[in-house]
């Protein structure tokens, strides 16, 4: 690692990519590695722009101590740590010091990491525009869209059910787009694989050579619109649910990215499916609760 930043130093990265590099390190658990691009002058708190993790979320979900103990004395910021983790899954953490701070900073209001609007303010807001200042429909419509002030949609599910790589593709959960346009989505699942497997025991307990995930797809009229998307593996091996977060953003995506085009794709009344999904025999995806939530401009 010191010779590869020695030739390509982090200070020659855009933010964007500084920010993929140091969250996909957190995501591996190597703390050696995480270290070494802290040094190098990667932020602690870090926001991949592809998944929407922080790089204390990614250390958290993946429950590496050794690298929350690093990021944390980095400098990485715990007041938001409420938007992605609850209390209550902060109870495997329970003995180690920085948990009082962590619990009570997750006690605020969990959400995507943005601010939702009723639709009765969305509709205050959209007549005050048009009525009191007397701007045109179009233009009060994308000065909302500008200040991000977007309706929301959420659906979820809380049933325990298992995938193996022989089960029918259906999805867990799924959402039908409503009319605006659309402008980020956030994903959330617990789950685990069936707890055990013949792989190396030092990737256990990551999300190398796992082999259960999930996968996002647009349906139109009874087909796929485009390809599937990769949203989340489980950690290998693990016998415990773990809980996992990733919002894709329209204003954050690279607009020359797979994942902007597969955003811009999405039309009103298109359905947005979940697929938990097993490769090999002996695999299981054990899903025990998941959410999909849709922000869109209002009309």
């Amino acid at each position: 690692m010191p010779l590869v930043l020695e030739r390509c130093p982090v200070s020659h990265l855009q933010t964007h990519e500084r920010s993929e590099i140091i969250v996909t390190a957190v995501r591996t658990g190597h703390t050696r590695i995480v270290q070494t691009l802290l040094d190098a002058g990667c932020d602690p708190n870090a926001i991949d722009p592809g998944s929407g993790k922080s790089t204390l979320q990614a250390a958290f979900e993946l429950r590496t101590v050794g690298v929350i103990n690093i990021l944390i004395r980095a400098g990485a910021s715990l007041e938001e740590i409420h938007r992605f983790v609850s209390p209550d899954q902060l109870d495997w953490a329970s003995s180690h010091e920085w948990y009082s701070r962590c619990l009570n900073a997750s006690q605020g209001p969990s959400n995507s990491g943005r601010d939702f609007y009723p639709v009765e303010e969305l509709q205050i807001i959209r007549d005050f525009l048009v009525i009191t200042l007397g701007l045109p429909l179009k233009v009060a419509q994308l000065v909302m869209d500008l200040a991000e002030q977007w309706a929301s949609l959420r659906v979820s599910r809380n049933e325990v059910t298992a995938y193996t790589h022989k089960s029918e593709e259906i999805p867990y959960v799924k959402l039908v787009m409503p009319n605006g346009n659309f402008r980020s989505i956030m994903f959330v699942t617990s789950s685990h694989d069936q707890g055990y497997s013949g792989e190396p025991e030092d990737t256990k307990g990551s999300y190398q050579n796992s082999h259960t995930w999930f996968e996002a797809a647009i349906m139109r009229q009874g087909e796929q619109v485009g390809s599937r998307r990769f949203i989340q593996a489980n950690v290998q091996a693990a016998k415990q649910s773990r809980t996992h977060k990733n919002i894709w953003s329209m204003t954050k995506a690279d607009r020359d990215s797979d994942m902007y085009h597969w955003m811009m794709s999405i039309c009103a009344q298109d359905e947005i499916w979940m697929l938990p999904r097993a490769q090999y025999p002996g695999w299981v995806n054990n899903v025990q609760a998941a959410e999909i939530l849709i922000c869109y401009t209002f009309c």
